[in-house]
């Protein structure tokens, strides 16, 4: 072997770039991934399914609802509007003294009485993303 290294076992170049690309591959779906997460656990605390409501239709365009990117999710109680609101007020009212205002998702809800009897349908409307 001489000083310039001449002798040692070269690594083809096409080894360096599919090392490369696998590792940025990976970088991207860790991010998809965690965001994703982190979107949807923010989304949870904030803006939680009110109890013991049924489901009634969800739309998203992201991997899942109520997570990254934007989702309406729709769900129906017995609960009258009023009883709705007073949990998520007071839900609300501790969440911002426990921990103040969060950053990435952007959530609302709308409580109406049900059309279609006793009780109330909840509109929640998501958007999160990085």
């Amino acid at each position: 072997m001489d000083a310039l290294g001449r002798g040692r076992n070269k690594r083809s170049p096409l080894v360096g770039c599919l090392v490369v690309t696998l590792v940025v591959v990976l970088f991207i779906v860790a991010l998809v991934f965690g965001s994703d997460q982190y979107c949807r656990y923010e989304i949870n605390q904030r803006l939680p399914i009110y109890p013991e409501s049924t489901l009634v239709s969800q739309e998203f365009n992201g991997l899942r609802p109520r997570a990254t990117g934007a989702s309406q999710v729709v769900v129906s109680t017995p609960d009258d509007p009023e009883t709705v609101t007073e949990w998520y007020r007071q839900l609300n009212l501790e969440r911002v003294k426990r921990e103040g205002p969060q950053g990435l998702a952007s959530v609302n809800y709308v409580v109406e009485a049900n059309p279609e009897g006793e009780g109330s349908v909840i509109y929640y409307r998501t958007e999160c993303g990085i």
